[in-house]
């Protein structure tokens, strides 16, 4: 991943406040690694997975 796991949970933390909405980053395969519903940690995005398979 490109953007450390601690950045990207941050990064969510501080959106997630300031829009009031769920966010998720996901990497290359799908898999969510930072959330603002932590529940979602390490389960896989399915659209995100799809969208990542597309471009190969």
């Amino acid at each position: 991943m490109l953007l450390p796991q601690e950045n990207a949970r941050k990064i969510v933390e501080e959106n997630g406040r300031a829009i009031g909405r769920g966010i998720n980053i996901v990497d290359e395969n799908g898999v969510i690694v930072a959330s603002t519903d932590p529940a979602r940690i390490n389960s896989v995005h399915e659209a995100a997975r799809r969208s990542g398979a597309a471009r190969i």
